[in-house]
């Protein structure tokens, strides 16, 4: 049962409301509370209040940025939501900050949780979006990736304060840590976002702290907005909110929503990076983001949810506008849902990692007992589409536009690289790109300890072959030694045409003896490979060469010339390994 207060004379009544329905057989009361109101003593009085008439319950909330129910959103009010659970244990834990580190914090719930042969789910709510937000949680990793972990950060309006609480104590500097026990209880967690990627992806190069880029590309991390959306400095807080940040982590794309930008050009954001990961812009699509839900109400529907939790990210609210009660009520029309507009929400990427999110959309479904297959039939599995209206439609057809031709502009991009980078007539790396890896390559060897081989190929006789039968005759025959060189090497190798009849294979990872191995695989491939008109086979040399960290770029590409030449010189149609003698 959920109410929204305007004020603390109300809660009495809301509490009698809940004790006449509640059911005799209730055996935990959980009372979470989200505030938009910061007075510190106008939310002890509502903590006193409860307690006092339900001293058994687990009183668990925080400040807001926005609070939900029945699927609207209200501001500076106090939505208090009562479950009661028929089986299910909860166990509260409170991490002050102040008095104990990041680490030990994480350590002492860790211990915890593992006591736990029944936990069903942990929630998280944080006081303050930082750095110890951020350990926190990368410490919680090493829990079961299965175990649904969701939560938020502590929010406020304007100038106001944030903090948490749990029964009587408050905090402004740590977590509050809940457990859900219990083999009858079943969470399920959805995350959902729906901004598009937007321009090309950027590196990181440089931070001050885990949520400060300093550098992108090795250059000023906020020239990007600079550059390509025309943001300047000054007015970087109030336009950056439709463009957030994509950021690729373990293959999975995550947002990052920019707080700020300091003087010297670093950006400032609502959640952690790490240097290395890579970046790119990210514009919100009111019909995408409301489209992405639709999914999600799906899973819910079939999940038989008896209530549901939401933590939502106070940008989608001011982004969204009058349109932000669209993806709220359907959640309403499966189950009573209530929740929070957060500084930052909590939940579990694709690999299991804990993380902080920004501009999602977290839903928290709970059921205690199985399923009644789909009871729920009435509700439509797809709700439908609520029309936009005013500034948020002609958005929405602003972003089609916009995804459209960066689609169309990606395509072309991609079409250009390929043709750069390719030989048009062997389909192989060009002699820029494969030099270009030879020299990437030879200059990870140096730093790291791992061994790399090449391989050089020359076609016999090409210039009779050319004099003899014409340029279409040579041009089939390099197509045809192409071809072998791609049956011959593995994944992670590079075959190239280094210029004319001449190639040129790395093979990173790769012994001096695999390396010849695979050289005689290619001279057999194409000797068998090809006939010409006279009946006569085609033939290739090769030398081999392994690159020593002694060397310089030159003085390798010199022993792997040479041990082309003996191979030539010794009689052609041979593989040669430089300082190693020949081989049929």
């Amino acid at each position: 049962m959920t109410f929204r207060l305007k004020n603390r004379d109300a809660l009495p009544q809301c509490i009698s409301t809940f004790q006449a329905q509640c059911p005799e057989n209730t055996t935990t009361v959980l009372v979470s509370i989200y505030s938009g109101w910061t007075d510190e003593e106008e939310v002890r009085t509502l903590l006193c209040q409860i307690r006092s008439v339900l001293p058994e319950a687990v009183i668990v909330g925080c400040t807001t940025s926005g609070e939900i129910m029945a699927g609207t959103m209200s501001l500076r009010t106090t939505v208090v939501t009562f479950m009661a659970f028929t089986s299910t244990q909860l166990q509260a834990q409170v991490i002050d900050f102040s008095n104990v580190s990041v680490n030990d914090g994480a350590a002492e719930v860790i211990a915890t949780c593992r006591k736990q042969d029944d936990l069903a789910g942990i929630e998280v709510l944080f006081a303050n979006n930082n750095a110890n937000a951020y350990a926190f949680l990368a410490a919680m990793n090493d829990l079961p990736h299965d175990l649904p972990v969701f939560g938020g950060v502590a929010g406020c309006e304007e100038n106001g304060s944030s903090y948490v609480f749990v029964n009587d104590t408050i905090i402004r500097n740590g977590a509050v840590v809940l457990c859900f026990l219990g083999r009858d209880i079943h969470i399920q967690v959805n995350a959902s976002q729906g901004w598009n990627p937007l321009g090309p992806w950027f590196r990181i190069t440089a931070m001050a702290a885990e949520n400060v880029i300093t550098e992108l590309d090795n250059r000023p991390a906020n020239y990007i907005y600079e550059k390509y959306l025309a943001i300047s400095p000054e007015d970087f807080e109030q336009e950056i909110l439709v463009f957030p940040l994509f950021l690729e982590r373990n293959g999975q794309q995550m947002l990052r929503h920019p707080a700020c930008t300091t003087q010297e050009g670093a950006i400032v954001l609502h959640g952690d990076c790490r240097i290395g990961e890579r970046v790119r812009l990210a514009y919100g699509n009111p019909a995408k983001i409301l489209d992405a839900l639709r999914n999600i109400h799906k899973n819910i529907l079939y999940f038989e949810p008896q209530a549901i939790m939401i933590f939502n990210c106070s940008s989608r609210r001011f982004f969204l506008l009058d349109a932000a009660n669209h993806e709220l009520k359907p959640f309403e029309n499966i189950a009573p849902s209530s929740g929070l507009y957060t500084a930052g929400e909590v939940g579990r990427t694709n690999k299991g990692e804990v993380s902080i999110l920004n501009m999602t959309l977290v839903s928290v479904s709970f059921r205690e007992g199985e399923t009644l297959q789909y009871s729920n039939a009435v509700v439509q599995p797809n709700p439908s589409r609520k029309p936009l209206t005013g500034a948020m439609k002609l958005l929405q057809h602003l972003a089609h536009f916009i995804t459209v031709t960066s689609e169309e502009l990606e395509a072309a991009n991609r079409q250009l690289q390929q043709l750069a980078t390719t030989d048009r007539l062997t389909d192989l790396y060009n002699r820029g790109e494969i030099e270009s890896i030879l020299q990437k390559e030879l200059s990870s060897r140096r730093q790291g300890n791992r061994q790399i081989c090449a391989i050089m190929l020359d076609v016999d006789n090409f210039k009779m072959v050319n004099d003899t039968y014409g340029h279409a005759i040579g041009d089939a025959v390099l197509r045809r030694v192409g071809a072998a060189l791609k049956r011959n090497i593995r994944r992670g190798d590079a075959a190239g045409r280094w210029g004319g009849e001449e190639f040129l294979i790395i093979l990173p990872n790769c012994s001096i003896d695999t390396a010849a191995n695979v050289a005689e695989r290619i001279r057999t491939d194409v000797a068998k490979d090809y006939t010409l008109p006279n009946g006569e086979h085609v033939t290739v040399s090769l030398g081999v060469a392994d690159f020593s960290e002694k060397l310089s770029y030159m003085d390798f590409y010199r022993i792997l010339d040479d041990a082309l030449y003996q191979a030539k010189h010794q009689g052609k149609n041979k593989v040669c390994v430089a300082a190693m003698g020949c081989q049929h």
